[in-house]
């Protein structure tokens, strides 16, 4: 990560405080821990309707 990009305008990394480069890594970390969980929960999901499919066809089978 080189640089980033804020409300449209690109800040070097190198040019920013210590605390800043810091903030950026925390802010890279973070979304990428954000897309982590995002593709589990699609998992979940998938995984959930395909229950509920499955419990449907039962449901009705008895019915």
């Amino acid at each position: 990560m080189e640089s980033i990009t804020l409300d449209g305008k690109t800040y070097k990394l190198e040019d920013l405080p210590s605390e800043g480069k810091l903030l950026a890594r925390q802010a890279t970390a973070t979304q990428t821990h954000i897309k982590k969980l995002e593709a589990r929960l699609a998992i979940a999901n998938t995984a959930q309707s395909s229950y509920v499919d499955r419990l449907r066809k039962l449901a009705t089978k008895t019915a």
